[in-house]
């Protein structure tokens, strides 16, 4: 009975030096957590900031194409419209294509 109690002594030891260990391990992991998450805070905020002003400049940017691309599409319109024998397409390959 001494022997199994030495024994499970010996264990309890030895799994107290495990957790010790453990322990030093994780608080380490713990501290470079914080640390690295209020890095990683900073950094979110700065992409916030350039976000904003990204975000106006690409809605501006979207609105000038589509203005761009309406005025083109009008101007081609007009073309048409004033020149259209310049403009004819002829479907006789298409009718030829029927027979």
């Amino acid at each position: 009975m001494l022997d199994f109690a030495r024994e499970m002594k010996q264990t309890a030891q030895s799994f107290g030096h495990v957790l010790r260990k453990d322990h030093q391990v994780l608080s380490s992991i713990a501290t470079h957590q914080y640390t690295y998450l209020s890095e990683v805070r900073t950094e979110a905020k700065n992409i916030d900031k350039i976000q904003v002003k990204t975000d106006w400049f690409a809605t501006l940017k979207s609105m000038l194409a589509a203005i761009f691309a309406m005025l083109l599409f009008c101007l081609m319109l007009s073309f048409i419209w004033l020149f259209p024998r310049k403009v004819y397409i002829s479907l006789a390959p298409i009718s030829h294509l029927a027979e």
